[in-house]
């Protein structure tokens, strides 16, 4: 079993070395690559052993008479073609074989770097962007080395974009709050120790307050040319529809806006979204922790 293991491993070290990477194998033409957020519908069961699902999905075509070694490592930021949703900091390398004249589909893992902004639909599409560098994509190398795709690691990369609170970085896995708590915090250059003792009394609603501050509404603002049905509410980690903001609401072309509280005392203590569902399905989603 152990020589086994071994012989797979330099396999896989040697389909790495002869790989072409897939912003090159874009630029020249060997593959086309169409890059959108996740449809979760589709998301294949080995991606659902947590509460935290694939953000990306990536459609690959071969274009050539070849088969071809891709990879891609961890760290890219996605950039959305349409104005006012995340761009995902991807947090798992991509390692495909595409046959010649083939296309496949792979899942990618993926965390939001703007708090502010919406998570994508599956209708949003994206492109690859830039490498991140420095802290951001320490992180991201950190994520995929310790496979902790989760709403901590979420929370981990916020707290280097948007400076959100090291100690919102919360699991139930202490093993994976403590080391990504430890490793932003060293980032960041921040004492965690001397941290936690500076909140000692403050529990995490307390933290997430100061954080957060006083300003509690928020308008999700979108133009239309023709009519929908929208609903918004907010959702639990696991989608779980927690509490109807409207339900079912017509609206016709033009310019709106809905209000909202992004933080109810209901959901006090608790990690939820609020999502816009437009004719049945997600259009708009923004996270929020108390």
């Amino acid at each position: 079993m152990k020589y086994a293991t071994i012989i797979a491993m330099l396999i896989a070290f040697s389909a790495r070395v002869n790989a072409t990477h897939v912003v090159n194998a874009i630029a020249t033409n060997l593959i086309s690559a169409e890059i959108q957020g996740a449809n979760g519908a589709e998301i294949p069961n080995n991606f659902r052993e947590n509460n935290y699902l694939p953000k990306l999905q990536m459609e690959l075509v071969n274009n050539t008479n070849q088969e071809l070694n891709l990879e891609m490592e961890e760290g890219f930021l996605m950039e959305p073609t349409e104005k006012g949703y995340q761009v995902l900091l991807m947090t798992q390398p991509l390692i495909v074989k595409l046959k010649p004249k083939s296309k496949e589909k792979q899942f990618i893992y993926a965390m939001c770097a703007q708090l502010s902004m919406s998570s994508p639909s599956s209708k949003i599409k994206y492109k690859v962007g830039k490498k991140s560098s420095g802290a951001l994509f320490e992180l991201a190398q950190y994520i995929a080395k310790n496979r902790c795709q989760s709403f901590a690691a979420q929370e981990a990369v916020w707290s280097l974009t948007d400076n959100s609170p090291i100690l919102s970085i919360h699991s139930e896995n202490l093993n994976i709050q403590n080391g990504l708590q430890a490793f932003v915090a060293n980032l960041k250059g921040v004492n965690l120790e001397q941290l936690k003792k500076e909140n000692a009394y403050n529990n995490l609603a307390q933290i997430m307050a100061v954080y957060n501050g006083k300003q509690f509404d928020r308008n999700i603002v979108f133009n239309t040319d023709t009519a929908h049905i929208i609903s918004v509410g907010y959702y639990s980690q696991s989608g779980e529809l927690l509490k109807p903001i409207i339900e079912d609401v017509l609206v016709k072309d033009g310019a709106h806006s809905i209000r909202y509280n992004p933080f109810p005392l209901s959901l006090t203590n608790k990690r939820y979204s609020v999502r816009m569902i437009k004719d049945g399905e997600i259009f708009r989603e923004y996270y929020f922790m108390q």
